[in-house]
This record gives C-alpha cells, structure tokens and sequence, in this order.
C-alpha cells in the first residue's frame, strides 16, 4: 500500500471515530433530555381505557414520558399529604375540588395562571370554569371531566299518578309531584335522601347543594362560614317539610347514596338528585327502567351543582413544564372528548365532541344543563372539607328527626365550621 492510500485509510478512519463519538453524543443528550414524570389519580381503576390514552401521550411526545401511579380513591387524599411531606410526591396529580383549601394551605399545589395565560395551542375560555376561578388570587387546577348534579325521575311512575312523564320545574311543583307520588301501601315514595353519618358523610352535598344553589345561596362567603344565611335556611327548612308530610321514602338518616340509586331503579322512588354518571350506572344495571333528567327544581335561578375529576401540578415537581404540556394535551378538544367517554362522564373542555353524547338522549340533556347553568363548586374554599360535612350532617339529622328547627339547625352548624375554618 502506498503512502498515500495509508494516509487516508487513517484520515478516514479517524473521521469514521469523531462522527461516532459525536453520534453517540448526540444520542446520549436525546436520552438526556427524555423527561420523565409521574402522574398520581385513581381514575385508572374507574375507566378501562386509561392506560392506553397515556400510552398516546407517550407515543406522540417522546421528549416526555409519562409513568401513571394509580391509588383507589379512598387513599388518594392520604396519599397526596403523605408523599408531598416526604418530597415524592407525583409531579401531576389527581384531585378532587373539596380537597382544594387544604392542600394549598399545606403548599401541594402549583398556582397555575402563567401556564394558562401563555398557553399557545388551547383555548382555555371553553375549559369549565368552576374549577378554576381564583382562591388566594390564584388558578389551582383545570377540568379534565365535568358534570352537574341532575333531577332524576321516573316516567313510569309519574304516567301511573295520573301526571305528565316531564320533571317538575320548581320546588313548588317538586313537593306538589312528590305528594301524588307517594303510595306507602305499595312501598313507593316520591323522593329519596340519604343523610347517613357512615362513609364519607356527603349527604348535604349530593341532597342540599343543588337545591341550594337554586336558591341563589352559598355556604360559604368571602371565605367564612354562611350557613345562617337565609337561603340556606329555607332550603334545610324546604328538606325538612317534605320529611315531614312523609313524601321522602324512609330510612334517611343510615341511608347511603349507593341504597337511594338502587331504591329508584327498583322503582320504589319516583325522584331524586344525583351526579350525571348514575345515568349510565342505571341504563347498564337496570335497562327497562324509564326514566329521565332534567334541571333541579328551581327556588329562583338555573344553578347546578359542578363536579368533576381535575387535574394540577405539584408545587414540588421539578419537571413543570412537561407536566404542564401533559395537562394541556389532556384537555384539549381533540382528546379530552375520548377520555370523558371512557370515564362516563362529560368532558371539561366544552369544545369537545364526543359519539356518546350525541348517541344518549339523557347525556346529550345532561351536556345541555351543565352549558346552560350556573355551574356552582364552593366545596374547593372549604378547609377540612369532610369534617365540614360531617359537622353539617349531625345537625340535619337532628332537624329531620325533630330535635330541632332548620334555624338552630343552622346555627349549631355555623358554630361549628367557625371552629373548624380558624383551626
């Protein structure tokens, strides 16, 4: 080999090592710069698809990973505090709104309007509200789901008491149908509560809420207790009168919501107030039942109670950013329809379409009074929400099992979140 093919053998070879260096270089920064992030929820054992809409995510942002950790509802909020006192905690996590005060007062939650204002590719004004108006000046979380709380009746029942199969339109009207609905000789009643002190003690939630924002009332005002407000009087006075002309089916103050959803797709009541969901909990366990959805009865106004699954970003993460590019895919039009179907619930970007809304008549009516309501969520300014609850709930059951009127009802409540919001 002459001299001159040796020296560029080894000019060439040394060139064929610095592009290979410089490959691997190169790969090694793209690995680098893979962000990982984990995303903590208990909507992964509700919906069966959910790992495969992470999956998407992962497949159309490979700069970004995300690694999903699911807990069963019941231990998320624990679990939450836990991780977050010992500096693990997920870096997108789950909530649940009445869990809001609380966790900003323990520093979980990483305000979120800086994100929301430079967001580039979704328009967040379609995204529900609720979730997202301001405590402390600032936006704590986004809607992944949304849906209000719905006047469930049923049309059977009502064609057999002589009455048009339509929902009644005002608390007048409601006591008027749950009167003629009431047959106790056949084990049929016009409405159904549940008050039970067991479990997460949500009663006042599911049953006084939505009536109360009807009534244009809140139970909490520029950030303190309001239950000795009017509104929230007259409607635990409006609950205690239908208990008390025997319209409301027995067994209230142990009932749970799971035994008041099965009571009425048995047929043995004829109304009541529940999430958007049970819709589909009861077209699956009972398809002959006839029923339908439509707004609360009205005191005043077109309100409804918001509830939902969202979504926010651990003040403690150090991948924000990917955190928030994972958020902003989640809810946007494109995909948040395809999650909500698969969670059974309505999506919280209204911009979204989805074949199984326009498929159910009922979801379809569901859609059309959540864009048409005041959607109401003040649980989120609530601090220790469920002792809150429980507080609220001792005092109905004393007024439903007359030990007492709606007024001092009230007042013994008032007195005791006091306590619990200056703790």
């Amino acid at each position: 080999m002459n001299k001159y093919l040796f020296k560029m053998l080894i000019i060439s070879l040394v060139f064929f090592l610095a592009l290979s260096v410089i490959g691997f270089g190169v790969c090694d920064k793209v690995f680098a710069e893979k962000v990982k992030i984990e995303f903590l929820q208990w909507w992964g054992a509700e919906m069966p698809e959910f790992d495969e809409i992470i999956s998407q995510f992962n497949e159309e942002n490979p700069e970004i990973e995300v690694v999903p950790l699911t807990v069963p509802f019941s231990q998320m909020r624990q679990q939450i505090i836990s991780t977050h006192s010992v500096g693990q905690i997920a870096d997108v996590i789950g909530l649940n709104m009445p869990w809001t005060q609380e966790f900003i007062e323990l520093g979980i939650l990483e305000p979120l309007e800086d994100y929301l204002i430079n967001e580039k590719t979704l328009n967040v004004n379609n995204l529900v509200q609720a979730p997202m108006e301001k405590i402390n000046g600032h936006s704590w979380m986004v809607p992944v789901t949304a849906h209000p709380f719905l006047f469930y009746f049923n049309k059977t029942l009502f064609k057999e008491a002589g009455l048009e199969p339509k929902a009644p339109k005002t608390w007048d009207e409601l006591k008027d149908y749950a009167i003629k609905l009431t047959k106790p000789e056949k084990n049929q009643y016009g409405y159904s509560i549940c008050m039970s002190l067991q479990g997460a003690c949500n009663g006042p939630i599911i049953e006084m809420y939505p009536l109360l924002y009807t009534a244009g009332g809140r139970t909490v005002k520029n950030g303190k207790p309001n239950l000795t407000s009017p509104e929230v009087i007259e409607t635990l006075e409006y609950i205690n009168e239908l208990e008390s002309l025997g319209v409301i089916a027995p067994g209230t103050l142990s009932k749970q919501e799971q035994q008041k959803i099965e009571e009425f797709a048995n047929g043995r009541v004829a109304m009541m107030i529940d999430s958007m969901p049970i819709i589909t909990v009861l077209q699956t366990k009972s398809p002959d039942l006839d029923f339908g959805v439509a707004p609360v009865p009205i005191k005043i106004k077109m309100a409804a109670r918001n509830h939902g699954w969202e979504i926010g970003i651990a003040r403690k993460s150090k991948n924000k950013e990917a955190a928030w590019t994972f958020i902003s895919w989640l809810v946007s039009a494109k995909i948040n329809g395809k999650f909500a179907e698969e969670a059974g619930q309505l999506p919280g970007n209204l911009a979204s379409t989805a074949d199984f809304i326009e498929n159910n008549p009922l979801i379809k009516q569901a859609k059309y009074i959540m864009e048409n309501s005041e959607m109401v969520e003040e649980l989120r300014k609530t601090p220790k929400a469920t002792d809150t609850w429980r507080a609220l709930t001792v005092e109905i059951q004393s007024m439903l099992s007359g030990r007492q009127s709606a007024e001092e009802a009230a007042k013994k409540a008032q007195e005791k979140w006091e306590k619990i919001f200056n703790e």
